[in-house]
This record gives C-alpha cells, sequence and structure tokens, in this order.
C-alpha cells in the first residue's frame, strides 16, 4: 500500500479536485493523509465532511497548528501505516493510473534503493528531453536540479527511511526548503527513475513555490543552514559542475545575508569566494527581497 500525502493551509476550494484525482484512481491500494496547518478558511469543515463519507480507500484527516509544510510533513510520516509515501499538494492532481504505476513500480525497484522519482507535468517547464536521458537509472536525487536541470519531480520515498529523518524546527520560522530531506537521503542512496509522467503541478500565486523569496526572506535560518549543507554536497561534482554550482549556493548565501543583516563572513562556507561573489549577490539581494524588508 502507498501513503499519499496532502499538507494543506486554506485550501478548501483546491482540495475537492484533488480528491476527484484520487477518487477516480483505477487502483485503490491507497490510503490518503490529508493534515491541515492550521487553516482559518473552511477546510476543516471540509474535511469533516468527507470523514463521513465512504471512499474505495482509507482516509486519514488531522490537523496541527500552523508551524508550516515541513511540520505537517512530519506528523503525515507518523500517521502512515505504508511502506511507502509521497507528499501531493493540494494544488497538484494525479492522473488515474498514477497509483497502479506506483504499485507495479514498487514491484520491480531494487531493496538498495531509497525511492522512486518521476516527472512532474508542468507548463512551466518543458524537461521531456531530460527525464528520456536518465530513465532506468539510479541517481542521486539532488543532482535533478543541479545536473540534469529539472526543477521539481514527484518522489515516492521508503517510509522506514523517512521516520528516521524528521525536518527540524527552527525558532520562530515556518518554513524550510524540502531540500533539507534530500540532501539527506543522498547520503543513503539513489533514486529509482521512471519516465512515467502522472503527478500534474498546478501552481497557485498564494503557494509556496510562488513565493519561495519571501519565504527565504522570513525564515533565513533554516534556508541558510540548507545553503551551506548543500554547498558541502557540491565537492563530489567534477571540476566545472562543482564551480557553478557552488557560485550559485553562495551567491544565494550572500544575497540572503545581505537582506536580513547577517554577517556573510560568519555565515558562508567559503569566506575569499563569497567576498568575491558580493557584486553580483547585491544585485540578487535588491531584486528579490527589497520589497520585504520592513520599513
Amino acid at each position: 500500500m502507498i501513503s499519499i500525502f496532502t499538507p494543506t493551509y486554506n485550501r478548501a476550494e483546491l482540495l475537492p479536485k484533488l480528491k476527484k484525482s484520487l477518487d477516480q484512481q483505477t487502483c485503490t491500494d491507497f490510503e490518503w493523509i490529508i493534515v491541515d496547518d492550521g487553516s482559518s478558511d473552511s477546510t476543516m469543515e471540509l474535511l469533516d465532511s468527507w470523514e463521513k463519507e465512504s471512499h474505495p480507500y482509507n482516509l486519514i484527516v488531522d490537523k496541527q497548528k500552523n508551524q508550516g509544510k515541513h511540520i505537517a510533513f512530519n506528523h503525515g510520516v507518523k500517521l502512515t501505516s505504508s511502506k511507502w509515501f509521497i507528499c501531493v499538494d493540494s494544488d497538484d492532481l494525479l492522473t488515474k493510473e498514477a497509483v497502479k504505476i506506483m504499485t507495479e513500480d514498487i514491484e520491480k525497484v531494487s531493496d538498495a534503493n531509497v525511492g522512486i522519482v518521476y516527472p512532474r507535468i508542468q507548463k512551466e517547464f518543458n524537461v521531456e528531453k531530460q527525464w528520456s536521458k536518465i530513465d532506468g537509472r539510479d541517481i542521486d536525487i539532488v543532482d535533478l536540479k543541479e545536473l540534469y536541470g529539472i526543477p521539481e519531480s514527484a518522489i515516492l520515498m521508503r517510509t522506514k527511511i523517512i521516520k528516521d529523518l524528521p525536518f527540524p524546527k527552527f525558532k520562530n520560522e515556518k518554513f524550510l526548503p524540502e531540500s533539507w530531506l534530500y540532501q539527506k537521503l543522498a547520503n543513503l542512496g539513489k533514486f529509482h527513475v521512471r519516465n512515467t509522467p502522472f503527478y500534474t503541478s498546478e501552481y497557485q500565486l498564494a503557494g509556496l513555490t510562488a513565493n519561495v523569496w519571501k519565504l527565504w526572506y522570513n525564515n533565513p535560518v533554516g534556508v541558510l543552514d540548507v545553503l551551506t549543507k548543500k554547498y558541502a554536497q557540491f565537492e563530489e561534482y567534477h571540476f566545472k559542475n562543482k564551480i557553478i554550482a557552488k557560485a550559485k549556493v553562495l551567491i544565494n548565501i550572500d544575497a540572503l545575508c545581505m537582506a536580513t543583516n547577517r554577517s556573510i563572513l560568519e555565515v558562508v562556507p567559503s569566506k575569499m569566494w563569497g567576498v568575491f561573489l558580493m557584486i553580483p549577490a547585491i544585485f540578487f539581494s535588491k531584486q528579490r527581497f527589497s520589497k520585504f524588508k520592513k520599513l
């Protein structure tokens, strides 16, 4: 069985679309776990009504005070009773064959793999060629974006592994990039690539992806922790890829430090290159974060 996990916050108008896509699954060997992150709209009333209905799958609904998606993720992992776990956001959809595809792939994947990774169907990105190049291979999950130019994917993970990797909570912060988890998983094993798209992303203007710079600005401690760890992981890349990847991370660190009045030299993992890249970082800091600065 597979656990489909959905964290949600003020998405009462979108959840029915996701539910419809799950109700139409040709394979019903799954559970749907929904964790509401302290919504102030009618989300809980909607979920309460669904709990009274019968479904071809097991529906599990719970609620937490507003702490962020990453803490809701921890909550969802604790609630699962299956061996496999995938996060499907409230603004996304699955095709009718999604669970069937994952169920069949689980039977074929190596025990050494920590999970399986699939394409997301997105209007914003055309990465079909990139997926075709790595189809059937075993890869480090962090390499999808850095080496293969694939910014988003659908990630099916072994539950027993992620149960031991709960997201940390940073004081006064409600956001932590999901890459925190992927960095940990990259140290434990590889993901098998299946170029079989079944996950459709429909980003919203109020969603996490559309507001990523605001989230970085308001939650700098966790973001900087992720960025500094990412820098260290690039050490294993070939020279050209390593230089480019590390430079991008250092510029991001510099830019966020500038925006949040932090000492670059106290945060950046390479002081010399951190100082050298301050000029481009000034541009990115103003472009991304200036509108969020408190007057």
